[in-house]
């Protein structure tokens, strides 16, 4: 890969972004809820959603990671204000990504094993399997 045809960094997670926003409906919104930085609303009520997103044909032997991570600062900010999560698997593509997978879950019906602090966010983390979100 030479560097003109090297995408920048975040490219593929906006392309990810841009395709739940219009597939649920959503408006982008950053602004913080509880204290916590989401990434979308729905129009109607302003529920707050967090979009997370794994591609399925990452290089660098992590392909078989398809884990979706999560803060609990920041799902702790989604529950309170009753808001939820898109999950999306994808595939990596030349010109973007194709959606292999989607799924809405409420905040609050997630069982999650926390674990953790993490640098610099210091928040405890979680990684939830693909297979469980999905199945």
């Amino acid at each position: 890969m030479t560097v003109e045809n090297r995408r920048a960094p975040g490219f593929y997670g906006a392309k990810v972004e841009d395709w739940v926003l219009d597939h649920y409906g959503l408006e982008r919104s950053y602004e913080p809820v509880n204290g916590a930085r989401m990434d979308a609303v729905v129009p109607e009520n302003g529920q707050p959603v967090e979009i997370k997103a794994v591609a399925l044909n990452r290089k660098g032997g992590r392909a078989n990671q398809t884990r979706f991570k999560i803060w609990r600062d920041q799902h702790d900010a989604l529950n309170r204000a009753g808001g939820y999560y898109v999950f999306v698997a994808y595939y990596l593509r030349s010109e973007g990504v194709a959606v292999q997978d989607a799924q809405s879950v409420r905040a609050d019906s997630l069982n999650i094993n926390w674990y953790g602090d993490t640098a610099p966010r210091g928040s405890e983390q979680a990684e939830l399997p693909a297979r469980q979100v999905f199945n």
